[in-house]
């Protein structure tokens, strides 16, 4: 799912400093009307306004890879962007194909006790209309920055395209206002006023089990509202399955994007309670397609973020996100060990604990207050993210591609004969997860580490 809040805010005219805003993100200055700049970068990601079509924009991935949330990027793989923009495409190709809906059947996902806790979604409105239509969503296609006017359709001449990019429909973003401490967002009676589409301002996360570290799990610890807001009539527990995929919510325009109940994510999403309901739906339909898709493939997908949009003209409610690996959590079926997304860089990171001194730093900016950052923190101490060597990289670079091609394929009606990663396996076990720390990174940034360490030592309770 792409998000752009990270992308450069600012271009210069002249001597002076222009700020705008663009779909979903925010960019503080002008309000009305909405209006997009000719191109913004980022570390991660680019945006571009499609010529003669102010409605629409162009989307293309950098190869940075950013795992913590401490600005920049972490680390370049090799054709990493390609390969999400890839991954993205295929999801909605799947979404948008009303026959891929009408095979999906609640004898998919168990027996009869499963199939009569998902009995209600699939005789919904909601599901009928996939059936009939397929999932609405914001993708036009992809294509190549030298025919920007060319959508790229077989994977072939998406795999030669040299500048891949996705264009896709722009809508208004919702800021909500600070006002004696608290956020303030429109209603939806003001939103349907404006009659423009709007990027609804929450994250919606969809769960077919709960990790053991999930952090909704300890945020339900600490406010008994959280978890049977959202329909569970128990405590979550590490571990805990859903048949009917767990749907609930997050801020996107508040510091920390904290869960919140379902009260406070109605009122702030600017929908009806019956278009709220209609957006839980989708979701949970989609996670069930992708998870049955996956299935067939060799995965387990266990979890996805997304967003939707939202027309008052019409009343439809749409995906509104570039849906890739980095925005779900999954993994191999035969090799459970190995994740299928940002996960296993992320592991890497974790071999010379890099996690740890983030959440050091993280504790050490709660206890300064007065808005101090984990990012501040580090920045003070000069720590920098260790570089993780090429050759390790590479081997990322090749799961990401292997991924779309596999998944775009398979919207193109072709299923692989080869489940999972196949031989890219005992490459991912042998040369990155049974390797010590100090054989992923590159000499210098390892040093360097250590001597931060030295430095900062972590705490061992």
């Amino acid at each position: 799912m792409i998000k752009l809040s990270g992308l450069v805010n600012r271009i210069q005219r002249g001597s002076q400093g222009l700020s705008e805003r663009i779909i979903g993100f925010k960019l503080p200055g002008i309000k009305e009307p909405f209006h997009i700049a000719e191109v913004y970068s980022g570390s991660t990601k680019t945006l571009i306004r499609q010529a003669g079509s102010p409605s629409e924009l162009r989307v293309k991935f950098t190869d940075q890879a950013s795992v913590y949330n401490l600005g920049g990027s972490t680390a370049l793989i090799p054709g990493f962007g390609k390969s999400r923009l890839i991954f993205g495409q295929a999801i909605f190709n799947l979404l948008s194909k009303p026959e891929y809906w009408m095979k999906l059947k609640p004898s998919d996902f168990g027996g009869e006790e499963v199939q009569q806790q998902l009995s209600s979604l699939f005789e919904s409105q909601t599901y009928k209309d996939l059936c009939r239509f397929g999932m609405p969503h914001h993708s036009i296609g992809l294509v190549d920055a030298q025919a920007p006017n060319k959508i790229l359709k077989t994977l072939d001449s998406i795999f030669k395209s040299v500048n891949l990019e996705m264009r896709i429909k722009a809508a208004n973003p919702i800021e909500p206002t600070f006002e004696n401490g608290e956020y303030v967002y429109q209603t939806s009676e003001e939103l349907t006023q404006r009659g423009m589409s709007f990027v609804v301002p929450l994250e919606l996360l969809s769960r077919g089990s709960l990790d053991t570290n999930s952090s909704f799990i300890n945020d339900s610890e600490k406010n008994s509202l959280l978890a049977t807001s959202w329909g569970l009539n128990i405590s979550p527990e590490a571990g805990q399955q859903f048949a009917l995929p767990f749907v609930h919510a997050s801020t996107k325009r508040e510091p920390g994007d904290p869960y919140i109940t379902r009260d406070r994510a109605l009122q702030i999403s600017g929908l009806s309670e019956a278009d709220f309901d209609k957006a839980r739906e989708l979701i949970q339909l989609k996670f069930l397609l992708l998870k049955k898709i996956f299935g067939e493939l060799g995965f387990e997908l266990f979890d996805m973020k997304d967003e939707v949009i939202y027309d008052p003209r019409s009343g439809e409610v749409a995906i509104a996100d570039i849906t890739t690996l980095d925005e779900m959590r999954g993994r191999d079926v035969k090799y459970p060990n190995v994740s299928i997304s940002k996960q296993l860089l992320r592991a890497i990171y974790k071999k010379a604990l890099v996690d740890k001194i983030v959440k050091a730093a993280e504790r050490a900016a709660e206890e300064r207050g007065n808005g101090t950052t984990s990012k501040d923190i580090l920045n003070e101490r000069g720590f920098t993210i260790p570089q993780v060597r090429p050759e390790t990289l590479s081997i990322i670079g090749e799961m990401y591609e292997t991924m779309a091609q596999k998944l775009y394929s398979y919207s193109e009606g072709r299923i692989p004969d080869e489940k999972g990663l196949g031989g890219l396996i005992e490459r991912i076990n042998t040369q990155i997860l049974s390797k010590e720390a100090k054989d992923l990174f590159t000499p210098d940034s390892y040093v360097a580490l250590q001597s931060y360490l030295k430095q900062y030592p972590l705490e061992t309770n």
